[in-house]
């Protein structure tokens, strides 16, 4: 049984040990690759959830060119470095990920730049991310 059932309770009314529950999943899912088809974990680019920023969405998002919602990037996320399908806005996997990635970012600073500047890869068209290298020029 998923612990977060489509159409079921909205994150700010989950209870503390069900939050603390979904966030686990989250971050299994975080750090698994069964989301993609390719091995590669949402984790390579974002490690301990950095760089994913879900409490400035909606907003415009370059890579979509469009005002995007958190599950938009998800799913560019999931087509894009990690070559698999889309999740639907129902998926028990995308409830979990939207309810853990705001609570693992909870309080954090947020720094421009700062999580883009150890990886590049993750822009359109691109497939595999991979650590800058010296002479490489941070975008």
């Amino acid at each position: 049984m998923p612990l977060v059932e489509a159409g079921g309770p909205r994150p700010s009314r989950l209870r503390p040990r069900q939050l603390d529950k979904v966030v686990r999943e989250g971050d299994r899912l975080l750090h698994s690759d069964e989301i993609g088809s390719n091995g590669i974990a949402c984790a390579m680019c974002h490690p301990h959830a950095s760089g994913t920023h879900p409490g400035t969405y909606p907003k415009f998002q370059t890579q979509l060119e469009k005002v995007a919602l958190l599950r938009d990037m998800v799913n560019w996320c999931t087509e894009n470095p990690l070559e698999g399908e889309p999740l639907a806005a129902d998926d028990p996997r995308m409830l979990v990920l939207e309810t853990s990635l705001p609570a693992r970012r909870a309080g954090k600073t947020l720094q421009a730049g700062q999580d883009r500047s150890r990886l590049q890869g993750c822009r359109r068209g691109s497939r595999r991310p991979r650590e800058l290298r010296p002479g490489d020029a941070a975008h």
